[in-house]
C-alpha cells in the first residue's frame, strides 16, 4: 500500500500486501493503493472482477465511498472463486465469512473474513449490484487473534454446576464445554451462550465434570479457557432438632451412623459441600454423646442424610 488509509480499531492485524493484481472494467489498483480517491465502483457491472494472491490469510476491510446513498446500498456479498495450482478453480464462497448491512460513508468494515493464503478471483454474487468500495485493507488474520476467556470458575450445587468467566472484548457469544475426564475431550453442551455465566443442569450428583469455555468474534473461535471442575452434591436440610442421626455412604457401599448434636452436622454440611478446591481433605467429628472423635475424608464419601431423633 503506497497511501496510508487503514482502519483506525484497537488490535488490527499487520497490512498484507497482495500481489498478481488484475482486475476488469471499473475496478482498477486503486483499491489497494492506500489513498482514498473514491474513483471506481466495484462490481457495478456483471462482469467486474478483482483477481490477486496472498501469501498470508487475510480479513478484507472495505472502506465505504463518500456518496451516502451508494455506501449502504452497495454492500452485498461477492462470490470467491478459489484459482488452484493446476488452473482448475474452485467457489468457497460458501466457505467465508462476510459481513454486509448498512455502511455509512466513508467508514471502515470488516466485509470478508479469514481467507486463506491462495490467490483468489472475487465476483458479484448474484444479478443485484455488489459493492462500492474507495479502498481495502487487508489485514493479517490468525486464529489465534481471538482472546480466550479467563478465570473460569465451577461451584457445585444440587443436581447442577454454575459456570463464570470474565469476558473477553467483542465477543458475540460463548461456547461451553464439559467432559468427564480431565483435560478432555470436551462436548460442547452450551452455544453463543449470551452473558459470562452458565448454568448446567444436566448433571449427575456425585459425578466430578471438566469444563472449559471458548469465546466467539466476527475473527472466529478462541482456543479453551483454563478447564475449571466440579462435583455436584446433594445438599439435605438439617432437622430443627436439637440432636439427629447423620448417616454417610462410603465409596465402598458401607454407612456410618453418628448421632449428633445438630451444630456438630451443621458443621459437617458446611465442610461437605464447599467449593471444590477449598477447605480441608478431612473432617473431625466431635461425637459429644460418646466423649470420642471420628475422622471422615472428603473423596472416601458418596452421599450423606440427616434423619431426625425423636
Amino acid at each position: 500500500m503506497a497511501g496510508s488509509l487503514k482502519p483506525n480499531v484497537d488490535g488490527l492485524g499487520n497490512e498484507v500486501i497482495a500481489t498478481n493484481i488484475t482486475f476488469h472494467s471499473t475496478i482498477n489498483g486503486s483499491l489497494f493503493d492506500g489513498n482514498n480517491t473514491d474513483s471506481f465502483y466495484f462490481m457495478d457491472n456483471i462482469n467486474d472482477f478483482v483477481q490477486f494472491t496472498i501469501d498470508k490469510p487475510i480479513n478484507i476491510w472495505a472502506l465505504s465511498v463518500t456518496d451516502s446513498g451508494h455506501a449502504a446500498d452497495y454492500n452485498t456479498t461477492l462470490k470467491i472463486i478459489e484459482i488452484n495450482s493446476d488452473s482448475t478453480t474452485t467457489d468457497i464462497t460458501s466457505q467465508i465469512t462476510q459481513y454486509t448491512g448498512a455502511t455509512a460513508p466513508s467508514t471502515w468494515k470488516k466485509c470478508i473474513c479469514k481467507l486463506p493464503a491462495g490467490t483468489y478471483k472475487l465476483t458479484r454474487a448474484g444479478a443485484s449490484y455488489g459493492r462500492l468500495d474507495a479502498e481495502w485493507y487487508l489485514e493479517e488474520s490468525s486464529s489465534s487473534s481471538v482472546i480466550v476467556p479467563t478465570n473460569l470458575t465451577a461451584t457445585a450445587g444440587d443436581t447442577q454446576v454454575t459456570l463464570n468467566w470474565v469476558a473477553v472484548t467483542g465477543a458475540t457469544g460463548y461456547n461451553v464445554k464439559r467432559a468427564t475426564t480431565a483435560g478432555g475431550p470436551y462436548e460442547t453442551i452450551a452455544s453463543n451462550v449470551s452473558g459470562t455465566s452458565y448454568v448446567d443442569t444436566d448433571v449427575v450428583n456425585g459425578t466430578t465434570y471438566y469444563y472449559v469455555v471458548t469465546a466467539v468474534t466476527a475473527d472466529g473461535e478462541s482456543g479453551n479457557s483454563n478447564e475449571a471442575s466440579a462435583t455436584p452434591k446433594a445438599v439435605v436440610t438439617p432437622p430443627t432438632t436439637e440432636n439427629a442421626l447423620l448417616r454417610v455412604t462410603m465409596i465402598d457401599s458401607s454407612e456410618r451412623e453418628y448421632k449428633l448434636p445438630k451444630t456438630e452436622i451443621d458443621g459437617f454440611i458446611s465442610w461437605f459441600t464447599r467449593t471444590v478446591g477449598t477447605g480441608t481433605s478431612v473432617y473431625q467429628l466431635n461425637k459429644v454423646m460418646t466423649n470420642s472423635k471420628d475422622y471422615l475424608v472428603y473423596d472416601k464419601i458418596i452421599s450423606f442424610e440427616v434423619i431426625p431423633v425423636a
